[in-house]
Formats: C-alpha cells, sequence, structure tokens
C-alpha cells in the first residue's frame, strides 16, 4: 500500500513485514518506522495531512500524528472487526469525520459496520461515534468531494 499526504510531501508505504515507513517524497530519506502486529493494509492521510491512520488484518486501527517534533505520535487506537483484508479507512473531505468498516460472522450471517468518529474528538471513545450496520461486509469506505452525498461504502457479497 503506497499513499502520499496531500500536500504531497510525505509518502506513506506499508509492506508485508508489518512496517508503515514514512518518506520524505523529494529525495526519498525514511523519516519514520512504525510497526503493526499484523500486515497493514490500509493507509489513509486526513485531508490536512497532520494524521495518518493505518490498519491492519488483525482489525486494528492506528491514528498517529505525522508532525515529527510531536513526542506521542498515536492519537487513538480502534478494533474493528473483520473477517478478512483490514478495516476500510476514509476521512471526510473537509477532515472533520473519519469512517472505518469492517465485518464479522455470527452464526452463518455476514455482518458489517461502519462506525463513523469525529475527528476533533479522536481518542475520546465516549463522544460523537455513529455506527451504522449492515447485513453486508463492508470492504471499502469513500466520501464525495463536495459533501453532495454523506459517505458510500462497498460491501463483499457471499454467494
Amino acid at each position: 500500500m503506497v499513499k502520499y499526504s496531500p500536500d504531497g510531501s510525505l509518502l506513506a508505504t506499508a509492506d508485508t513485514y508489518k512496517r508503515l515507513i514514512l518518506w520524505e517524497a523529494k529525495g526519498g530519506k525514511e523519516v519514520a518506522s512504525y510497526k503493526h502486529e499484523e500486515k497493514t493494509g490500509r493507509v489513509s492521510f486526513s485531508p490536512d495531512g497532520s494524521l495518518l491512520a493505518t490498519s491492519d488484518e488483525a482489525g486494528t486501527v492506528i491514528i498517529r500524528k505525522t508532525n515529527f517534533g510531536d513526542k506521542e505520535k498515536i492519537v487513538a487506537q480502534y478494533e474493528q472487526k473483520v473477517l478478512f483484508h483490514s478495516p476500510a479507512i476514509a476521512w471526510t473531505p473537509d477532515g472533520s469525520w473519519l469512517a472505518i468498516g469492517g465485518g464479522y460472522e455470527t452464526e452463518g450471517v455476514i455482518k458489517g459496520t461502519v462506525t463513523i468518529r469525529k475527528s476533533s474528538e479522536i481518542g475520546d471513545n465516549s463522544k460523537s461515534t455513529k455506527e451504522i450496520s449492515e447485513d453486508k461486509y463492508v470492504y471499502s469506505l469513500a466520501f464525495s468531494k463536495d459533501g453532495a452525498y454523506d459517505f458510500c461504502y462497498i460491501f463483499v457479497l457471499w454467494f
């Protein structure tokens, strides 16, 4: 997985060795390296580039600061149930919300969930969280750039 920061100054790469590496886009110098417990499958910068959300195959979502002067890089960590792949992650275009999607199986039935968290309250589990449940696994999330639609998600259908 490879993603550029919104301003193009950083490049985030996730590899099969469970590492997330941040690089200077110009020159390719490694500026930070982090380790997940499992393979990191999704990477998403907040629209202003100040936060980086990653998710791994165990369902762990970690939000880190991208300012290298900050002592505490991890802002929050959440668990999202997943059957396969990493939880889907997406920021609203204005950066005010973060959506996390996944799913699980119970009694032979696939259930999907999307948890939406207010960005200004990330790390505080008691505030501004919305959860949506579906009868299908949530594989991907996206927000429209113009705000005309809240968000859409892609399901994996089981036959």
